[in-house]
């Protein structure tokens, strides 16, 4: 069998005739135009059918060889591969099925329990997407000087150490005993690629499958989906007036081999768990060999009151791991975290790490460095802090007159993550119909597990916003309550 001729073949003039003429006998193939085994014309009929130089054909056909397209029979000729023509047929043949009925896929592990959590965000660069910072402000200029000054650095263009760059590790252990009230030695801190990475390691560490987790409800969806991936149980603990019941922790005998708690700002309600409760519970973990698992963010841009001492710090010696970072600070893509484990755990975290993700990029840990080093770090955090406040008192001041009966406040500490209560709405509905008009939120209810007491708001950040954001956004949600 023969292939048609090539007088319908047009060629331009204006592009490498060899470009063209490969492009368009391989798409002839793929379609089936040229089917397997048909013979090609000679390349002397090619080039006169075709108006090129025969030169020019066999140039074509001998790389259309090589790339499997076609092949040579001694004393025959060229023909289409039969090969590659039934691969093409067999690709084919799977697209029209796959079109027509749906593909019979594997099960996925725990997915009972993992398609139970819905309605989870990721913050976005929408105005009052929550969590994220005002990127225009910051201090880029800066950030490109300490990069210039590394980037030829062949030393930091390797892997590094598998805990972290050590001056980075040492300004944070002085920067987080001094501003956190943590405990804790250079050695001690991981470097991470941000709080999942460090969530993640220390699930794994801690936790076998069957053991028992104790969750704030409402707690933090990622963390929540993350253990019921372990197959491990879920204990949720009351939250009353924005933190943790500790009475009721105290008074039910609960055991748990994992504590998970945001006692600086509760993850959603914002609240802040005081000192001596922090005592209590300290003392209940270690009575009851229970880990803690202390999350903190954003203590840097508070606006309201002054960070209570970290739990992690309250004896030289505790069974709790803690972990920050510097997304909301900085910039969400710079991705790096950092956990402070207990000095028995850093040789298991350092195998860990080394065995799951290897070590965080190399250069962006020394100009972190250079950053916290040379002032830019506070500099930055002073002026955010400022420019954040001014924000929020705008925001809740625009809410106050057009809003004040359809809102409550559940917490207002930070411009990056504030919370209202939106009493008789679904805040799923109005997140979503929030982000169809380019803003930001996330609802509260899917932060609660197993509880029908669920509470409608939403979280939200203002950070990221203009005062022409701001004026629209009321506007929006106030049609969107009404």
């Amino acid at each position: 069998m023969s292939a048609p001729d090539f007088i319908d073949l047009n060629i331009s003039r204006n592009k490498p005739l060899q470009e063209q003429l490969y492009t368009a006998l391989v798409e002839r193939i793929k379609s089936g135009r040229y089917p397997a085994g048909s013979q090609l014309p000679s390349s002397r009929a090619m080039s006169k059918s075709i108006g090129v130089s025969r030169n020019t054909i066999i140039h074509v056909i001998e790389q259309l060889k090589k790339d499997g397209f076609l092949v040579s029979k001694a004393s025959k000729g060229v023909f289409v591969s039969p090969i590659f023509s039934a691969c093409i047929d067999k690709i084919t043949n799977i697209s029209k099925n796959a079109s027509k009925t749906e593909l019979s896929l594997p099960s996925l592990s725990n997915q009972d329990k993992l398609s139970a959590i819905e309605n989870t965000y990721w913050p976005d660069s929408h105005p009052f997407s929550p969590g994220m910072p005002d990127v225009k402000s910051f201090p880029y200029k800066k950030w490109g000087k300490l990069f210039h000054r590394h980037q030829e650095n062949i030393k930091f263009n390797g892997y590094g150490d598998i805990n972290g760059y050590q001056p980075l590790r040492e300004l944070l252990s002085d920067y987080l005993n001094s501003t956190r009230g943590t405990f804790c030695t250079p050695d001690q801190i991981i470097i991470t690629s941000g709080r999942l990475e460090s969530l993640d390691l220390c699930a794994r560490l801690t936790l076998d499958a069957g053991d028992t987790v104790l969750m704030e409800n409402p707690g933090c969806t990622r963390a929540r989906f993350l253990f019921n991936t372990m197959h491990v149980n879920l204990k949720p603990l009351e939250v009353k007036q924005g933190v943790l019941n500790v009475d009721y922790l105290m008074k039910n005998e609960l055991n748990g081999k994992l504590l998970c708690l945001t006692p600086n700002q509760q993850s959603p309600l914002g609240g802040i768990i005081p000192f001596q409760e922090r005592l209590e519970i300290l003392n209940w973990a270690e009575k009851n060999k229970c880990w803690i698992l202390e999350g903190d963010s954003d203590n840097e841009l508070f606006n309201e009151g002054i960070p209570v001492d970290s739990i992690q710090g309250l004896h030289s010696s505790t069974p709790v791991i803690y972990i920050g970072g510097f997304s909301r600070v900085l910039l969400p893509n710079l991705r790096l975290g950092y956990l402070i484990s207990p000095k028995p755990l850093v040789p298991a975290f350092k195998n860990a790490k080394m065995q799951l993700s290897g070590p965080c990029p190399l250069t962006h840990q020394v100009i972190l460095a250079d950053f916290i080093r040379e002032g830019y770090f506070t500099q930055h955090a002073r002026q955010m802090r400022k420019s954040y406040q001014e924000k929020l008192d705008h925001f809740f001041g625009l809410m106050r007159c057009d809003l004040s009966s359809s809102i409550n406040i559940i917490s207002k500490r930070s411009a990056l993550n504030f919370t209202l209560n939106i009493p008789g709405h679904n805040d799923v509905k109005i997140s979503e119909r929030l982000f169809k008009k380019g803003f930001g939120s996330t609802p509260i209810s899917p932060y609660y597990y197993c509880d029908n007491s669920k509470e409608n708001g939403l979280v939200l950040g203002c950070a990221n916003t203009s005062s022409c954001d701001r004026i629209r956004f009321i506007s929006t949600l106030k049609d969107l309550l009404t």
